[in-house]
């Protein structure tokens, strides 16, 4: 989990940019929809240099500016998602009912 929380930086991050100005440096066109795009090895700095500096702390100032905060709680959502063996012991395997053997129709009883 370490390893994962360390990966997520924007230096990692997968950059998908959409805008008209940027279709001049377009060198690929998607099949389907004919979309242009550019791929690149890596982010060139000036599209991840403020996310950087969001990264580093600037943040702060982004939540003040646009009043961000944590959604309220919801008293919904689960609090343990692990996994747990059910408390029922194992049934048989599942039988068939007695009905015609038609090709259309096939019916289980569990």
């Amino acid at each position: 989990a370490t390893e994962v929380l360390a990966a997520m930086q924007v230096s990692e991050a997968r950059l998908w940019v959409i805008a008209r100005e940027l279709e001049a440096r377009c060198t690929s066109v998607e099949p389907w929809y004919g979309g242009r795009f550019l791929k690149l090895p890596s982010l060139e700095p000036g599209l991840w240099l403020p996310w950087a500096e969001v990264e580093d702390g600037g943040w702060r100032s982004v939540i003040h500016t646009h009043g961000l905060r944590l959604p309220t709680s919801n008293r919904f959502a689960p609090l343990d998602l692990s996994l747990r063996r059910s408390p029922v012991a194992a049934r048989a395997a599942p039988q068939e009912l007695p009905i015609p053997d038609l090709p259309c129709l096939r019916a289980w009883l569990r």
